[in-house]
């Protein structure tokens, strides 16, 4: 009971102090205060992943003097009774339908309500459709332009033991490879056979983890000696990880229902001529 109560008493406490943050003053504009707030709607509605407690103190500054240009050309353009032009009141005209035509279909999608049981029955019915993963694999690999020097990096290699074999691997990759990827030791990451040429992704695939290839590899780009750091067999994604995806994929194919029927309805009712 103690800490329950100790742990809303530091909630209460955290909102208080953010609450505060977001209401401090960063600057005037007459008599017009700019806060926090304010710079952190800016960000929100700038549409980026940026967050204002990420900001460098260069960028924040950037972005008040954004705020600060808006208010002044806002005051500028009231004193230019810009809002009495016919200009502004279409505009606004436009702006008002277009504003009124999205919340109604954003209260629509809100009311789209989807069952646990039509998520999963979906998620049954098509797991080897859209949620199996294919087979990947992690590797490095040395590109070289002849076939000779592709050889004598896999002689270099047979000799090495397999404790020092990755290690020497990415050395050879750093010293030899003349592909973008010699900065990284000939790191590739994990790739599905597809991402790769096929040449390439059936020499990576045949191979076993902690193996490299004993004969080049010939694609387009070259000749390659491939090191195979890791596999992973192709599975099924979880339903869990994969739950509110589906959600959200049958809320939109019920709201493109929804809003179809509501237009056939409209449009049955209204007299419509097209010249």
């Amino acid at each position: 009971m103690k800490k329950t109560i100790l742990g809303i008493t530091l909630l209460c406490v955290s909102m208080v102090f953010s609450l505060a943050a977001d209401s401090k003053v960063l600057a005037k504009v007459d008599s017009e205060k700019i806060k926090v707030q304010d710079l952190k709607d800016l960000i929100s509605a700038s549409g980026g992943k940026l967050k204002y407690e990420t900001l460098t103190a260069d960028i924040r500054e950037k972005a008040l003097n954004q705020l600060i240009d808006k208010k002044l050309l806002y005051k500028y353009a009231k004193k230019n009774k810009i809002d009495k032009t016919k200009e502004f009141k279409k505009s606004m005209n436009l702006v008002k339908k277009e504003i009124m035509i999205q919340t109604l279909l954003s209260n629509k999608m809100d009311k789209m309500k989807i069952k646990n049981s039509d998520i999963k029955k979906f998620y049954n019915d098509n797991k080897t459709t859209y949620f199996s993963k294919p087979a990947e694999a992690k590797a490095r690999h040395i590109l070289l332009k002849e076939e000779k020097e592709a050889k004598d990096v896999i002689k270099t290699l047979k000799k090495i033991s397999k404790s020092k074999l990755e290690d020497k691997f990415i050395s050879l990759a750093k010293e030899k490879s003349q592909g973008p990827s010699s900065v990284s030791g000939g790191e590739l990451g994990w790739f599905s056979a597809g991402k790769m040429v096929p040449e390439f992704s059936k020499a990576a695939f045949a191979l076993k983890v902690g193996g490299f290839t004993k004969t080049p590899v010939k694609t387009q780009f070259g000749y390659h000696v491939i090191y195979l750091e890791d596999k992973k067999s192709s599975n099924i994604q979880n339903f869990s990880d994969v739950k509110e995806n589906i959600k959200k994929s049958l809320q939109q194919q019920k709201f493109t229902v929804e809003i179809q029927s509501i237009l056939k309805k409209l449009r049955d009712k209204a007299k419509i001529t097209i010249y």
